[in-house]
């Protein structure tokens, strides 16, 4: 797969797992270097698998994509992503709300930042607001550390997906609920790695390595199914 700009003979593992049994419920393998686009292809592979998602699916920000994060919206799956930044700062860009109707986008303190041009330097077109008004605000330089320039805000076309899963991030109870992910998740990897020792996938090509992955996967849930199975408390 490409990898920082070189093409490498590598994968890219994925996993969901379930919090109240630690079985895996979902596995994949893609050639993708990121995780970005991974979101909801796995949780349609849970629905497959099981029949119904989750109450709420967690995901770190190596999974934080606006586009990933509207169609999440759109398929109803109740998400929750890290973004990997300070959502609850006082100037984040969330907390900066969008005001279509008058093409204008309204600071914190009630100032518009007004439609300035389109960004074309990423993958999605974003529009450019600025604020004119820097020089008379006595909070300038607790919102931008630019001395020339005011704050600027970009708008893309799933902004208010973003600025939704922002706002559940700054809820404290909710942040709760993600800090979870990792004991959820990442125990997954850490014993399939560790005490199941595969670190390396053996085939050659991503149809093998999907095959190693998921007869790995299926290993790794018959262990815990077998604890059941040996105190005779397996419930069916």
């Amino acid at each position: 797969m490409n990898h920082s700009g070189r093409v490498k003979p590598c994968y890219n593992s994925q996993v969901v797992a379930d919090e109240e049994s630690g079985l895996i419920v979902a596995q994949d393998v893609v050639n993708e270097e990121n995780d970005m686009h991974q979101l909801t292809p796995m949780i349609e592979k849970v629905e497959e698998n099981i029949g119904a998602g989750a109450e709420c699916t967690l995901a770190d920000a190596g999974y934080y994509s606006s586009e990933e994060l509207s169609r999440a919206e759109e398929k109803r799956y109740s998400v929750l992503v890290n973004s990997g930044k300070d959502d609850a700062a006082e100037f984040h860009w969330s907390r900066f709300e969008y005001d279509e109707a008058n093409d204008c986008v309204i600071c914190p303190l009630g100032e518009r930042l007004t439609f300035g041009h389109i960004d074309y330097s990423e993958k999605l077109p974003r529009r450019v607001y600025v604020c004119r008004c820097t020089k008379q605000c006595e909070r300038r330089y607790d919102c931008t550390a630019s001395k020339r320039n005011g704050r600027k805000v970009k708008i893309g076309p799933y902004h208010q997906a973003v600025r939704r899963n922002s706002e559940r991030l700054r809820d404290e109870a909710t942040r709760d609920i993600l800090r979870k992910r990792k004991a959820i998740v990442e125990r997954v990897f850490a014993i399939i790695k560790e005490h199941m020792g595969f670190r390396r996938f053996t085939g050659w090509g991503l149809d093998a390595a999907k095959t190693q992955w998921a007869m790995l996967c299926a290993a790794y849930n018959l262990k815990i199914i077998y604890k059941h199975w040996k105190t005779l408390k397996l419930v069916y």
